[in-house]
């Protein structure tokens, strides 16, 4: 059963809305098989609340959203990985994800535009024991040495992420676009150590489209990429 209750409301071009659902997820045939030697996944449950508020007009539009997501046995990646190099996940009792999403567009004419998106988010884990396994001089699995974390930040879940798009469209036949994105640091486990980090970064690519139509061919993209520019 995963129920969602939820209304919108419009007003003088403004929409605003809100809703409650709740999810269940079954663990992945992956988990399974990744976790052979470790207690079976148990499956994730979501209590996700999203509010938030719109406008659209002919030349611009922007949404802000507001979410909370709240996890039972939410299954996260560790930073381990199994006999054979797959990433492993396990399941953490209780983690939330708390962020503010805005997204926005502006046409400033016909052969200029522009969109763009950030999101802010908290990714916490509130307990979470880590268990590493310990080995002898043969390489031979002695034990595994337990530790209990609280409030930790989640692995491989970054705070911000950003993007945008401007696109130059010098004909009709052409689009050039320079796409920007931008990832803050995130976590390589779910222990909070600065060590284990991977850093953030900041990259543009840059595109080409040129549009073929007539009437044989309603419409044809032939698209040139170069990525990570810089």
């Amino acid at each position: 059963m995963n129920p969602k209750l939820g209304f919108s409301y419009r007003r003088n071009g403004y929409l605003a809305y809100a809703s409650y659902a709740v999810g269940n997820k079954e663990p992945n045939r992956d988990d399974y098989e990744r976790n052979a030697s470790d207690p079976l996944p148990k499956r994730e449950q979501l209590h996700n609340i999203e509010a938030g508020v719109s406008k659209n007009k002919s030349n611009y539009s922007w949404n802000a959203n507001l979410f909370y997501m709240r996890y039972k046995d939410q299954l996260v990646l560790t930073g381990r990985i199994n006999d054979v190099g797959d990433a492993v996940r396990v399941n953490v009792p209780n983690s939330f994800r708390l962020g503010l999403e805005l997204q926005g567009t502006y046409r400033l004419n016909d052969w200029l535009d522009a969109e763009a998106n950030l999101t802010w988010s908290r990714n916490r884990i509130l307990n979470f024991t880590d268990a590493v396994p310990s080995y002898d001089a043969a390489f031979d699995l002695i034990g595994q040495d337990s530790t209990l974390y609280k409030n930790t930040p989640m692995s491989f879940s970054p705070e911000w992420v950003s993007s945008s798009t401007i696109n130059f469209k010098p004909t009709q036949r052409n689009t050039i676009s320079l796409i920007s994105k931008s990832v803050s640091k995130q976590f390589m486990d779910n222990t909070g150590n600065e060590q284990r980090v991977l850093n953030g970064y900041f990259i543009q690519d840059l595109r080409w489209i040129y549009t073929i139509k007539s009437k044989q061919i309603t419409k044809a993209d032939f698209i040139f990429q170069i990525n990570n520019i810089w």
